[in-house]
């Protein structure tokens, strides 16, 4: 049986002298050669120049308005985030830097050549108090149902209810206050216990025992009955109410200046 011979040195030689004949393939790969070497020395030449202190930013700007948020807390901030230069400061460390300030709910940055970086902050609207359950502390929560901590605004509505609940409990005070405004009343607290548990104080002290949520008895419901009949039931009296319940499905129990009833609606 005749056996494969193995490729000859000489095979190889002549395969080495056939590339040096094709002229074509020789200028293709010097070019792609030249072109790698010369993004490599513009890649270098760029990193030596990036780093130049000639790049240094010198001045930041604040693009928006400031209500809440002080000069010196950004300064502050802006002293901490503001490392390298120009072209190695890190855009998205400065955001979340930024988006750490109590006041601060989104952050832009960018740079703005030669030596400028522009900072935007948009701040939170607070839209009421927030007080955990069980805690004396209290802070702010704003329009997107978001807890921060931040005091004062004591005229903001007050919530108070277990950790997380917070933008539930802003749909639902957003709710009651509709109800309520149809009377000419406000909701002054809202409140929910750890047993799932409503209650509300009007603006003129009323206070109002919804109880927990239930598929065919809606505290909504509940609600918007009671204060239907609530000044039918006053005038029926003869006397302001101090407080009520309404977790009765066909009725209420009230508390007047003088005694306790129980009204059915």
């Amino acid at each position: 049986m005749a056996r494969a011979s193995k490729p000859t040195r000489n095979a190889h030689q002549g395969a080495v002298r056939g590339l040096w004949d094709k002229p074509d393939m020789l200028n293709l790969i010097a070019d792609v050669l030249l072109i790698l070497g010369a993004a490599g020395l513009a890649w270098a030449a760029i990193v030596v120049a990036a780093r130049q202190p000639y790049f240094t930013v010198k001045h930041l700007v604040l693009a928006t308005p400031l209500q809440q948020t002080s000069q010196e807390q950004v300064q502050y901030m802006a002293r901490k985030l503001l490392k390298g230069n120009f072209f190695t400061l890190s855009v998205d460390d400065m955001r979340q830097g930024f988006e750490k300030l109590p006041w601060v709910e989104r952050a832009e940055v960018r740079r703005r050549w030669p030596f400028v970086v522009e900072v935007s902050l948009y701040e939170r609207t607070p839209v009421a108090r927030w007080r955990e359950e069980q805690q004396s502390d209290v802070r702010l929560v704003s329009t997107r149902g978001e807890v921060f901590a931040a005091s004062g605004f004591d005229q903001l509505p007050l919530l108070s209810g277990p950790e997380g609940a917070s933008a539930e409990m802003l749909q639902r005070y957003t709710e009651f206050s509709k109800l309520a405004s149809g009377v000419d009343r406000r909701v002054v607290a809202l409140s929910l216990n750890s047993l799932q548990a409503w209650h509300v104080r009007l603006d003129d002290g009323l206070e109002i025992e919804l109880g927990r949520d239930q598929l065919k008895s809606p505290v909504y419901e509940r609600l918007s009955r009671f204060l239907a009949a609530r000044a039918a039931t006053e005038a029926q009296l003869g006397h302001a109410l101090l407080s009520v319940d309404v977790r009765y499905p066909s009725g209420f129990a009230v508390k007047s200046l003088r005694r306790t009833q129980i009204q059915q609606g």
